[in-house]
């Protein structure tokens, strides 16, 4: 495989991923002004990982050694930001710990009941 070759190419689409779908995102379900998301290559433990940094900012962390199919590159994106894990912790900061006041909105747990429905919520 030409994989080493062509890695550079590996980012430029992620980034283009990321901004189409934010924008079909943005189109049905308005984000918040000044929201972003970034796309970082990253040595981690899994594919791909959301990360949000507090302040309508987030991070998407792509491991570039696990090797997976082109056709999935929109998926992942979709998954872990946009509508995926990042919209939901965007919203929910908006609607629940901003207008509602309920700051253990803040808090997120791997391995908890909550962890469970988000995965599902973002799932195919």
């Amino acid at each position: 495989m030409e994989r080493p070759a062509r890695s550079h190419l590996l980012l430029p689409l992620l980034q283009r991923a990321l901004a189409h779908a934010r924008s079909a995102t943005d189109a049905i379900l308005p984000l918040s002004a000044g929201e972003q998301a970034d796309v970082e290559l990253v040595d981690l433990q899994v594919r791909a990982v959301a990360a949000y940094n507090g302040g309508r900012r987030s991070r998407i962390l792509i491991n570039p050694a696990v090797a997976f199919p082109l056709t999935d590159l929109l998926y992942v994106i979709c998954h872990e930001a946009y509508p995926g894990h990042i919209t939901e912790v965007v919203l929910k900061e908006a609607a629940l710990v901003e207008q509602r006041g309920c700051l253990e909105q803040q808090a997120r747990f791997l391995l908890t009941p909550a962890y469970v429905v988000s995965e599902g919520a973002e799932a195919r």
